[in-house]
Parts: C-alpha cells; sequence; structure tokens
C-alpha cells in the first residue's frame, strides 16, 4: 500500500508538470508567432510582399535559426554557415540573433526547470550532508546523484538559456571550449542516469539480500563505485574530444571556416552508426532496463515482506528503513515517466508519420522540458515519500518538530485530574 501511494504522489505530479508545460507552450503560441512575423517583416522590408513570398522567408529564417541555435533533441551544436565567414572570427559574426518564437518559449521555461532543480539539489545535498545521513551508504549516492543532477542542469538548460539571452554560442566560440563543454555536459548526463541504475541495484540488494548488502555496500564502497560510474561515463563519451571541433568547406577555390562546434566530416561513419547506439544505449536502454528490473524486484519484496510480517506479528510493522527505498521507487517512476515520451517522440519523428509542423515543434519542446524535469524534481519526490528526509530537512533550517507524544501525554494527565 506505501508503494502504491508513493506511485500515485509521484504520478499526479509529473501530470500535472506535462500539463503546465503543454499549456505554457500552446498559450504563448499565438502572441510570438505575431512577434515572430513581425522579425520576418524586418528582415525582408518590401512594400508589397504577398503570402507566398513570407512563408519562404520565414522557412529561411527558421532554418537558419535551428542551424544556428542547434536543434533542441541533439546534444551537438550546428552553427549557421553564415556565422563564420570567410575565416571571420569576431564575436559579431559568430552571435546570431535567435528570433524564432518557438526557441523563446522553449528557453524561459527551461529556466523555471534550472531554478527549481538547482534549489532542490542544493537541499538534497544539505540534507544528505547531515551528521545522521552522512553515516547511511546509501545517502552517498544520492548525494552524487544532485551532484550530477547540477552539472547536468548548468550545462544543458542553463547554458542554453543564457546563449540565448546573451546572443553567444559559448561551446562556438572556439575548438577546445566546444569539446570540453561538450564532454562535460554528455558525461553528467550520462553519469546521472548510470548512478541512477546503481542505486537501485544497491536497493534491490538491501531488500532481497540483507545481509550481502551490509557486507558489500558501505559508505567508502559506494564512493568508489560513484566514481567509477563517472570514469566509465567519460570514457564511452570521450569520442567527442576529437570527432567534433573546427568544420571547414570549399567555396569554390577557398577554405572556409563554417564552425568551431560541428561533427568532421571524416568522422561520419561514428556519428552515423557508432554515436547514435552508443547514447541511446548508454543514456536510455540501459539504465531503463536496470531501473525497470530492479523496481519490480524490489516492489514485489517489499510487499511480499510486509505481509509476512503483518502475519507473524499480528499487527502493523513499521520499517524506518524503507523510506529509502521509497525515495527510489519516487524517483524510478519520475525516470520512466520524464524518459519515455522523449523516446517515443524520437520513433515516431523517425517514421514515415507526418505530423503538422507546429504540433510536432510543440510535441519537441514540451518531451525536452520534461526530460529536464528528471534532473529536476527529486528533492519533491525526497519530501513525498520519506518522513527521514522531511525530518532532516527541518534541522536544516533550524526548525524543531512538536513532540505530539508529549502533549497527548500531558493532556490525558490533565484531563484524569479533573475527572478525579
Amino acid at each position: 500500500m506505501f508503494v502504491l501511494l508513493t506511485v500515485r504522489k509521484v504520478t499526479v505530479m509529473l501530470a500535472w508538470v506535462v500539463i503546465f508545460l503543454a499549456c505554457t507552450v500552446l498559450t504563448t503560441e499565438e502572441k510570438l508567432a505575431e512577434r515572430h512575423r513581425k522579425n520576418v517583416t524586418k528582415l525582408f522590408p518590401q512594400q508589397h510582399i504577398n503570402n507566398n513570398e513570407i512563408e519562404s522567408a520565414e522557412m529561411m529564417v527558421s532554418t537558419n535559426e535551428s542551424r544556428s541555435a542547434g536543434s533542441t533533441e541533439a546534444l551537438w551544436v550546428t552553427h549557421n554557415e553564415t556565422d563564420i565567414e570567410d575565416g571571420d572570427n569576431n564575436t559579431e559574426a559568430r552571435t546570431s540573433r535567435k528570433t524564432s518564437w518557438r526557441p523563446a518559449v522553449y528557453y524561459h521555461i527551461a529556466l523555471i526547470i534550472v531554478i527549481v532543480g538547482l534549489a532542490g539539489n542544493t537541499l538534497t545535498i544539505l540534507v544528505m550532508l547531515q551528521p545522521s545521513m552522512k553515516r547511511v551508504p546509501t545517502n552517498m549516492l544520492f548525494l552524487f546523484l544532485a551532484c550530477l543532477d547540477i552539472l547536468t542542469l548548468v550545462f544543458y538548460p542553463l547554458k542554453e538559456y543564457l546563449a540565448f539571452m546573451t546572443q553567444i554560442q559559448f561551446d562556438g566560440l572556439t575548438q577546445w571550449l566546444c569539446r570540453t563543454l561538450t564532454i562535460l555536459s554528455r558525461t553528467s548526463s550520462t553519469s546521472s542516469n548510470n548512478l541512477l541504475a546503481v542505486i537501485s541495484v544497491e536497493r534491490c540488494i538491501a531488500v532481497c539480500k540483507p545481509f550481502v548488502f551490509k557486507q558489500w555496500f558501505t559508505r567508502q564502497r559506494n564512493i568508489i563505485l560513484t566514481l567509477i560510474t563517472v570514469a566509465v561515463s567519460f570514457a564511452l563519451n570521450s569520442p567527442a574530444l576529437f570527432t567534433t571541433g573546427d568544420v571547414y568547406r570549399m567555396r569554390g577555390t577557398r577554405t572556409v571556416l563554417i564552425t568551431h562546434c560541428g561533427k568532421k566530416p571524416e568522422f561520419s561513419f561514428h556519428f552515423t552508426y557508432i554515436d547514435p547506439f552508443l547514447r541511446a544505449a548508454t543514456q536510455g536502454y540501459i539504465p531503463f532496463a536496470i531501473l525497470l528490473v530492479t523496481s519490480i524486484l524490489t516492489a514485489y519484496k517489499i510487499v511480499q515482506s510486509k505481509q509476512f510480517r503483518l502475519k507473524s506479528a499480528g499487527g502493523s510493522v513499521t520499517n524506518r528503513s524503507s523510506s529509502r527505498t521509497a525515495m527510489l521507487l519516487g524517483i524510478s517512476m519520475m525516470y520512466f515517466v520524464t524518459l519515455m515520451p522523449i523516446a517515443v517522440f524520437y520513433q515516431v519523428q523517425r517514421s514515415d508519420i507526418t505530423i503538422d509542423p507546429t504540433v510536432l515543434q510543440v510535441l519537441r519542446t514540451t518531451v525536452r522540458l520534461l526530460n529536464f524535469c528528471n534532473n529536476a524534481f527529486n528533492f519533491a519526490v525526497y519530501c513525498m515519500t520519506s518522513s527521514n528526509f522531511r525530518e532532516q530537512l527541518r534541522k536544516v533550517f533550524g526548525c524543531k518538530r512538536r513532540n505530539t507524544t508529549v502533549i497527548q501525554t500531558v493532556s490525558s494527565s490533565a484531563s484524569t485530574k479533573e475527572t478525579d
């Protein structure tokens, strides 16, 4: 019953998040689309222009923007060919203003998610650093998970929002800055997903084999396990150090620098066959499969154990240590809900199904933002599923919990005296 209530709370919260993101995107469509048309009119200030010319102009602007700003579903930034022309490396040439209404909606909602995520993960770190929490080996994994979520939010939505507001594509300034930001962003995201899978395996062993768990998982070993997870994630994403960088193209007899942060043509086989499979496996399929199997086993074992205790003890038995397992099941549920829409969307996008471009853009924006929620809302799940976490959070803010048992004892004794 406790597991079902936890899943229900997380599902309701995520449903409201999806509704909020979709409604925000849809309600701002008309207003920002009109602003987009005004920008097109400024770029093409003819006195008499028909609808076909406007549509072609909008298509041209949207194409240039998508190429200069980078698509939201890709981890690689592809800049407009006209941003760096004839070897011109000045800042003004590299920083084209994005006028499309779609990135504006995407970035402003992403900023809200970033603020909520940074605040929540920071509070999670403070709670996990409490003396009573640090002694528990599993809490060290939750601590590092919060740190990786902060890095993911900084290197993805926050970086993109700052690039939109400052008109500067930071990863397109130099080749090595592009490689550094790419490897850091991909490593943090991959490490976060893989560490969540590690926590799921750890909790499954703790529930199914408690004696083996105490021997295998200690505080020091969990720290080493986290470092190994980050190192493996870095090694899997290390090809970005030499497959991305300066991209040139022949313009007649001249060699023109297209971008500082592009996919090198000589590694086309890697980008076509190896990179998509590697990213899908390490950031999606493998963590998803591990979380699914271990979560089912953990939930089944918890229900079975509680039924056995109720029969043997003849009443309800509380298990304080199960709060950490509830925390895991909560964030696992969030991972499933936030990952599945973006995975289904990309499969549909690659298929032959025809979708209206406006609907496609709204779906792309919504699933991308929903994916960021996986790194931002774990704090809310911890608060809903763990009473111990809420108690430690009160200590962080210096709040003391009322001792209800003492109050009840005093009131009962007072009423007894009155009857006497």
